[in-house]
């Protein structure tokens, strides 16, 4: 048996390499579609009821930011993330590590012009939904009004940078924005998310029809009992153990008179 030694060993690594797209291709009849790639195209196959779900990367530059993306989207089951060529977070061993292999596992693709994507998907028949912090612009929707059953449409999501958010010409773009309201309802200098969990939070709403064709283990869990019902409970032990101890000591003194 040859023993080797992992000691003192570094394995090279090609660099990763972005699959440049053009833009997403109208949905057949078939279920089916097509990613235009340069000089030729890929064929997609999704489910009737789960219409397919892509994200684009604004301008992400924290390569753990992208890591985690590409592993959520991955996990979520994201038919493709598209990131643009310019300005974004390379596919270094830093994205690689925090993608837990999820960068290794299918095509990264890229994008010269996400403008000019976003237009020729939009006239393919694809919704275009961009994560915004506002609630005021005229077509956001707040997190909790979308269907629970999530899209009914081919989307694409747009998430954009961790400091400016979506740029100006992409927003403008947008048929519409999905808004993450903040609950804590106290002053704060927390007002908003990291780009990779507001992502997965959004997944999550966007793609709920597809956890709804899951098979549903469903099981009876305690109710969490109200102080209210805490104190009934307590008086009603508490009275069933004194009346316990007074049948006991009257077991007792009749057990004492008989002898």
């Amino acid at each position: 048996m040859t023993r080797f030694s992992n000691v003192g060993v570094v394995l090279e690594a090609s660099k990763l390499e972005e699959t440049f797209v053009k833009a997403l291709g109208p949905v057949s009849e078939d279920n089916t579609y097509n990613v235009m790639i340069r000089g030729m195209s890929k064929k997609f196959i999704f489910q009737p009821d789960e219409p397919p779900v892509w994200i684009a990367l604004d301008e992400v530059v924290d390569p753990q930011n992208l890591g985690a993306i590409m592993r959520t989207a991955l996990f979520m089951g994201v038919d493709g993330v598209i990131i643009c060529h310019k300005n974004s977070a390379p596919l270094s061993a830093v994205a690689s590590k925090a993608s837990a292999g999820a960068i290794e596992e299918r095509p990264t693709y890229g994008v010269t012009s996400l403008m000019r994507l976003i237009q020729i998907s939009q006239s393919n028949g694809w919704h275009v939904v961009g994560a915004h912090l506002s609630p005021d612009l005229k077509r956001s929707r707040p997190l909790h009004t979308w269907p629970v059953t999530g899209v009914d449409q081919p989307t694409l999501l747009i998430m954009g940078n961790e400091g400016n958010g979506l740029r100006k010409q992409i927003a403008d773009q947008c048929d519409s924005f999905i808004q993450i309201p903040c609950v804590n309802n106290n002053d704060s200098v927390v007002d908003s998310l990291n780009v990779s969990v507001a992502t997965g939070i959004i997944l999550a709403k966007l793609m709920n029809g597809r956890f709804l064709n899951l098979p549903m283990n469903l099981k009876k869990f305690p109710h969490r009992i109200s102080t209210k019902d805490l104190k009934i409970k307590a008086k009603k032990e508490a009275k069933a153990a004194k009346a316990e101890a007074k049948a006991e000591a009257e077991a007792e003194a009749e057990a004492k008179t008989a002898n």
